[in-house]
């Protein structure tokens, strides 16, 4: 730079990526067995990065770990581990998905519940606790679609445990 011209350039000081990952923990017995899991798809990304990560099951097992908080718990120990490094990787949310291979056919009260759950508005059922200040506080924004897929995979589940 000198008095008569000045040259501007872009240095980035912080690259940063946004992945999603998709693991199937189906296989996966224990929690230190998911872990090594998750890990293992991380290990392939070099930069810096944000992951949204989505963990797939058809194991009973993983629904436990799911409803006792451990998947959660589990992924603040991988981010903590994961921080550290220079080139860290975060799991800023994670989603799990129960997609067990369970038919409702012939079961007419589980048919019923999920052709309700398709059609109800989910915002229109709680309207009245939103609308009171004292609870609005304390509860989350609504996503109704989240809100059915969790519900949806419960009763399967549910029908799936009663079987086995």
């Amino acid at each position: 730079m000198d008095g008569s011209s000045t040259i501007t350039q872009f240095i980035p000081l912080q690259a940063l990526r946004f992945e999603n990952i998709l693991v199937d923990i189906t296989s996966c017995e224990k929690i230190e067995v998911i872990e090594m899991a998750i890990v293992e798809a991380m290990e392939e990304i070099e930069e810096k990065t944000l992951i949204h990560l989505t963990l797939t099951s058809e194991n009973n097992e993983s629904v436990t770990f799911e409803q006792e908080g451990l998947l959660e718990e589990l992924i603040e120990i991988i981010n903590e581990m994961n921080l550290e490094q220079t080139t860290w990787k975060y799991i800023y949310t994670y989603r799990f998905i129960f997609a067990a291979k369970q038919s409702t056919q012939g079961n007419f009260f589980s048919e019923d519940v999920l052709q309700a759950l398709k059609e109800i508005d989910v915002k229109e059922a709680v309207r009245d606790l939103y609308h009171s200040p004292r609870n609005r506080r304390y509860l989350e924004r609504l996503d109704d679609k989240a809100i059915k897929e969790k519900a949806a995979q419960l009763l399967t589940y549910g029908l799936h445990n009663k079987k086995q």
